[in-house]
């Protein structure tokens, strides 16, 4: 496959390896899904905005799904090691690829000229299309350079792990603990490794939309059988499953105890600040006990999750997944599918702050989808906060819009999705993404106004 070169849109920041060298990630994508041609340059912080249907979220899980290939490659090395089978191993990633890619989108028939291509930099590659044989079944395959770097890895690592596999079944404490210890510093260095050719180290996030159902059906959940969901819906639900447990307290609690039983630092000033958003957006606290999830409004008065308002069920997992992670500052790429669902236009400006938040206080990176206006505005003038404080005094701005969330223009992506491909949203002229693409939808509205106007102001009566 031949090697393509990106050079990264002016302005744009590029995503940050291992090493910390800088890669430009680009996603293309033909004649997949309601897209047909479209092209999405990755930057920290990425707006995917449009109608319905239009193709948003597909471009949000082809994202995760490319840098999900990380981890399926990290696990695939990690299990040739320690088995490794006759079949040759660019076959066997292939099925596993396959099988996960059908995870994410379900099966269906493609066009035959289906093309999906990952550009991670450094000439590695990941491209999708269908078998050149029957056209029937999606074909994942690597760049040269990617898959050499990968097969140079799995035999590293084979010729490792391969003595353990003669030494006895019943180990003796002592040379139990030193093979897990051997094994978790190769997991380390095949980790580090995959981030290398993957131009990638974050954790993957991945919030979708529908997440209401864990609170609507939360006590339901554990009998709906996991394969009837996607495979982002069923990492969510299985991470919201993992997770509830942490909350059977406050959060003060919850923050009290990680100072006082964990040997990491806690930073407090952010955890504290997101603890405030937790509560502007969710008007109360969610606890979890033996009954279920409840939304507390004081220590004794509280509404199951289940009977809670439509946007309380809809932003709780969002709010509580990223206190987590400034709790325990965990650097990921965080999709969020609509994030402004069910909420009030004051509640989305809180939200998206927080957002921002979060990407400036623990570098995290995020892909928004949305509908919301509201949001795109809230956007900007996070963005023209930041490009404002560099002409005027810094403290001047942050009595309007606060420092904490200030977003950095360099940092910001954003493509309007319609009609089978995408547009920049960036504007040529100032740090902002171009609102007028998406209001169309006012503009019709003041047209049907205006023409009502005319008519009673014409004089013309029954």
């Amino acid at each position: 496959m031949e090697d393509k070169v990106n050079t990264p849109p002016a302005g744009r920041d590029r995503y940050s390896t291992q090493d910390g060298s800088d890669s430009m990630h680009r996603l293309t994508i033909h004649n997949f899904g309601p897209i047909r041609d479209a092209s999405v340059d990755m930057s920290r912080f990425l707006v995917l905005i449009g109608p319905q249907s239009s193709g948003k979220s597909t471009i949000a899980k082809l994202i995760h799904y490319s840098l999900h290939v990380r981890d399926e490659v990290t696990a695939f090395v990690m299990e040739r090691a320690q088995n490794a089978e006759a079949n040759r191993p660019d076959y066997a990633l292939k099925k596993r690829l396959r099988n996960r890619f059908v995870e994410f989108f379900g099966p269906g028939k493609l066009s035959h000229d289906v093309n999906v291509t990952y550009n991670y930099g450094n000439g590695c590659e990941l491209r999708v299309t269908l078998d050149r044989q029957h056209h029937r079944y999606v074909s994942p395959f690597f760049s040269h350079e990617a898959w050499q770097r990968i097969l140079e890895l799995i035999s590293s690592v084979e010729g490792q792990l391969r003595p353990q596999r003669t030494q006895p079944t019943f180990l003796s404490a002592v040379k139990k603990l030193a093979v897990d210890q051997q094994r978790a510093a190769i997991l380390d260095r095949v980790r580090k490794e995959c981030n290398a050719i993957f131009g990638y180290q974050n954790e993957l996030v991945f919030i979708p939309s529908g997440r209401s159902i864990l609170s609507t059906l939360s006590d339901q959940m554990q009998y709906v059988h996991p394969h009837l969901l996607d495979f982002p819906m069923r990492q969510f639900t299985e991470t919201v499953n993992a997770t509830k447990a942490f909350f059977d307290k406050s959060l003060d609690e919850i923050v009290r105890d990680r100072q006082a039983l964990s040997t990491a630092s806690v930073w407090f000033s952010a955890v504290r600040r997101a603890q405030s958003f937790v509560k502007r957006v969710l008007k109360g606290e969610y606890r979890h006990d033996k009954e279920g999830g409840k939304l507390y409004v004081s220590d004794d008065i509280f509404t199951k999750i289940n009977y809670a308002s439509s946007g309380q069920q809809e932003s709780v997992w969002i709010l509580l997944l990223l206190f987590l992670l400034v709790l325990e500052r965990s650097r990921s790429l965080v999709v969020i599918e609509e994030p402004e669902a069910h909420l009030y236009p004051i509640a989305q400006k809180d939200l998206l702050e927080y957002i921002v938040f979060v990407f400036n206080a623990i570098k995290c990176d995020f892909v928004l989808t949305t509908h919301s206006p509201y949001a795109l505005t809230c956007i900007n003038n996070m963005m023209y906060a930041h490009d404002l404080a560099q002409h005027v005094k810094p403290d001047d701005v942050s009595r309007v819009i606060p420092e904490g969330v200030w977003l950095d223009p360099s940092q910001v992506n954003g493509y309007f999705v319609a009609d089978g491909t995408t547009e920049n949203l960036l504007s040529t002229d100032t740090p902002a993404l171009r609102c007028e693409l998406i209001d169309s939808a006012s503009d019709l509205l003041n047209r049907d106004m205006d023409a009502l106007l005319q008519l009673e102001t014409s004089g013309s009566r029954r």
